[in-house]
């Protein structure tokens, strides 16, 4: 629903280990890309998510070599490589099923690409024991990799794909086969080992904490286009668009109709009553009475009790309650003063005192958690850390336009 302004600029004064202009891809009459446009700065970890379909795959595959793109241009590293095939691109790509190879030792897999560039095995040796100890996996050489557990068979995959020295590493949802626990555990692992090496990671993923716990900034995808490019936070609080609202976290999106400015709060009528939302003077001049928004309120925002005499207040009741261990997740009815009653979700810590009971009872939250989108609207005003070109849906990219350069044709 937003027309996002354009995205900032890379900072700093290093080229950028990655970008891409125009990317585009048809599978006959399915476009699976429409023109992406993405710059990743030196050392920068980028996590690309979206719905299954989005393009996010077929993107990675691009970038890799191993498929051929329509129109655009990829540059790694200044060098031009749309053309270049994909054993001449100095990149690595880390697969969902690890693709190790069974009959082969631990040092045998990590040192298989070294081995076909006609290394010596003095050479190989030290760079294998080299990569396997950024991994932690050392005093496992000589072990078969059947042998070993899902997270070490991931190690693997990684240290197989660092030995090369690649200038980007590519990983298509490299976790996704790990229980819960030990997916956390490596998530921690993964961006230590990262920000240690100072390697550019263009990670996949269509888990949510994944990319928002590791990444420095988060590219979400919708029907192969670019959504929202952000850092995890700004992404998580402040939406650009309703498929971000609705895709990222656990928010409730309230419409309505702007009805005025007052005291830096926008005013908006809706089907629960009058709302309010703060409104900063760098958001730029607020819309128009009678504009159609939709007000974005995190779940976890919700609560019992008001601060602020400008607190948003309905009257609610519980429908459903579901138990996660951390929080209780309250699917709740409010009664709205124009039009039919609406469900919407609280996200609380504690569960509802018994006073509350079956009944109606008041939910608040504060005007300065609300997020505003709407058509031509930039909720609040975004730094991306490190740059962020993109084409987020309707902004303008602001990285050089080079589209069908190195395309096919």
């Amino acid at each position: 629903m937003t027309a996002p302004a354009a995205p900032l600029p890379l900072t700093g004064t290093a080229e950028p280990d990655l970008v891409l202009a125009g990317i585009a891809k048809r599978f006959g009459d399915h476009v699976a890309l429409g023109g992406i446009d993405l710059a990743v700065a030196r050392g920068e970890f980028v996590a690309i998510m979206g719905p299954s379909g989005c393009g996010k795959t077929t993107l990675l595959r691009i970038i890799a070599g191993l498929e051929r793109m329509d129109a655009g241009t990829i540059r790694l590293r200044g060098r031009s490589v749309g053309n270049v095939p994909v054993n001449k691109r100095n990149v690595r790509l880390v697969w969902q099923n690890y693709a190790l190879f069974p009959h082969l030792d631990v040092k045998g897999n990590i040192g298989f690409g070294l081995s076909l560039r006609r290394l010596d095995k003095a050479a190989i040796r030290e760079r294998v024991a080299a990569a396997a100890a950024m991994v932690s996996l050392d005093g496992f050489l000589d072990r078969r990799v059947t042998q070993l557990s899902g997270g070490q068979r991931q190690r693997v995959a990684i240290a197989r794909a660092l030995v090369t020295e690649p200038d980007i590493l590519l990983l298509d949802e490299p976790l996704s086969a790990l229980d819960a626990h030990l997916r956390v555990r490596m998530q921690g692992e993964m961006k230590r080992l990262q920000q240690r090496l100072g390697i550019s990671f263009v990670y996949i993923t269509h888990n949510q904490s994944e990319a928002l716990s590791m990444a420095d900034r988060v590219v979400v995808m919708n029907a192969g286009a670019i959504e929202q490019i952000d850092a995890p936070e700004k992404l998580y609080r402040r939406p650009r668009t309703r498929f971000v609202a609705e895709f990222v976290g656990a928010n409730n999106l309230l419409e309505g109709t702007v009805a005025g400015f007052e005291d830096g709060h926008l005013l908006v009528d809706g089907t629960v009553g009058c709302m309010a939302a703060h409104w900063a003077a760098d958001d730029g001049p607020p819309p128009a009475r009678g504009t159609a928004v939709t007000l974005v309120v995190q779940a976890g925002k919700l609560r019992l009790n008001a601060r602020s005499p400008r607190d948003n207040r309905v009257q609610a009741r519980v429908v459903e309650r579901e138990f996660s261990g951390t929080h209780v997740l309250y699917i709740l009815r409010v009664e709205g003063s124009a039009g039919p009653a609406i469900e919407i979700r609280a996200l609380m810590q504690d569960p509802l005192p018994d006073s509350v009971g079956a009944g109606f009872f008041d939910l608040y939250w504060s005007p300065e958690d609300v997020c505003v989108i709407g058509p031509g609207l930039l909720p609040r005003r975004i730094d991306a850390p490190g740059g962020g070109p993109g084409n987020a849906r309707t902004g303008a990219a602001s990285i050089p336009q080079l589209v069908g350069e190195d395309a096919r044709g």
